[in-house]
């Protein structure tokens, strides 16, 4: 049934990272982190894409892959809207 599906585990993994994705943001600690990683790493797309590997991988060592992307999409989509890049080239690597 509908309910079974919807209080599956994987389910339940998938919003409670969307929801401390959103909360990275609203924290202020996304615009922190977006702000080191352009001034460390330059306002380029290779730097966007290095930075967001180098966190996704940290990020990989405690968690699983699905929760890193979910962690890191509102990050990633930040970056690339202030860049004026493709948010697909960044994020098509992370997965």
């Amino acid at each position: 049934s509908i309910f079974a599906t919807l209080g599956s585990t994987t389910t339940i993994l998938i919003v409670g990272m969307g929801v401390i994705g959103d909360a990275f943001f609203r924290t202020g600690l996304g615009t922190k982190v977006s702000s080191y990683i352009l001034a460390r790493l330059g306002k380029t797309e290779q730097g966007v894409y290095l930075g967001m590997m180098l966190l996704a991988c940290l990020l990989s060592a405690v968690t699983s892959t699905t929760a890193v992307v979910l962690m890191l999409l509102p990050l990633a989509k930040s970056l690339c809207r202030e860049l004026n890049i493709s948010v697909g080239r960044i994020l098509y690597p992370l997965t």
